[in-house]
């Protein structure tokens, strides 16, 4: 917590929000071109990356807003909290949207083995 009564956790949630919501609107759907399967496979394996940064988002909110509750409630710690929440949600759910419409148009026993090598 920061003299203002706002947990660091928030703050660093709601940072990664943003990120993530601006890398949203950064984002357009690969389309096939000359370069063909590799760069659309790198295109999603950025989205992968966002999306790890939306859950990382979400969980460093909420330990935030554990923080402030425990520490007496403070009106700008929770709307920190909340914001970084709901700006780290809606991502996720389109990002989320997009990998299970790539593994169900492309993806195939060899593409679900490379995203669990991507994971481990």
């Amino acid at each position: 917590m920061n003299k203002n009564g706002v947990s660091k956790f928030s703050v660093l949630g709601f940072v990664l929000g943003l990120i993530s919501i601006i890398s949203l609107l950064q984002y357009k759907i690969p389309q096939t071109s000359a370069l063909g399967t590799l760069q659309i496979k790198f295109k999603y394996i950025l989205l992968l990356v966002f999306f790890i940064i939306t859950i990382l988002s979400i969980i460093f909110c909420l330990i935030g807003l554990y923080q402030t509750k425990k520490k007496g409630l403070n009106l700008k710690g929770v709307i920190f909290a909340i914001v970084g929440i709901i700006l780290a949600a809606y991502p996720a759910i389109v990002y989320s949207f997009f990998f299970l419409l790539w593994i169900s148009t492309v993806g195939t026993r060899s593409t679900l083995e490379f995203i669990i090598s991507i994971l481990l």
